[in-house]
């Protein structure tokens, strides 16, 4: 095989990969978002993987008897696994009972701080790399995790 011809291979398989890359990219959401500022960065790349305890992430919060429900009454964290180099951020959402500040590890994002409070609903994200949810709740707090973003803030 002359080295013209393995040249238009290798330009098609670049041309195919770019291409793909785009779609995929394209096919991740709109540009809305109920994210932070620093996790602002990963664009429309919300994806529909949410947050659960168990498989994807632990804690060593105390949670209720209903799913998804978390009782801070001191500080804890949720720890995230992280996953595939090609997968979508973990979306994090839940409503606050009670106030709590949130202080987000992402691994492979600036860290970030920000504060809820009762009948808030609070949204971000963890990048592919993994990461760590740190609460420092008022006492008596509790959240509840979402399977859906936070509505849009009027």
């Amino acid at each position: 095989m002359s080295v013209q011809k393995v040249m238009i291979i290798l330009l098609a398989v670049i041309a195919a990969l770019y291409l793909v890359t785009i779609v995929m990219s394209a096919s991740h959401g709109s540009q809305q978002t109920d994210r932070p500022s620093a996790v602002s960065a990963l664009k429309g790349l919300q994806g529909s993987h949410f947050l659960t305890l168990g498989g994807d992430a632990t804690t060593n919060c105390a949670t209720g008897p209903d799913p998804g429900e978390v009782r801070l009454w001191f500080g804890c964290a949720i720890a995230v696994k992280g996953r595939g180099f090609l997968s979508s951020p973990t979306r994090v959402a839940f409503d606050v009972h009670g106030s709590v500040t949130v202080r987000t590890a992402a691994q492979n994002e600036p860290q970030q701080t920000a504060s809820a409070n009762d009948g808030d609903c609070f949204g971000t994200a963890i990048d592919h790399g993994g990461g760590t949810l740190t609460f420092f709740p008022s006492p008596g707090t509790n959240i509840t995790l979402l399977d859906h973003g936070c509505p849009p803030s009027s």
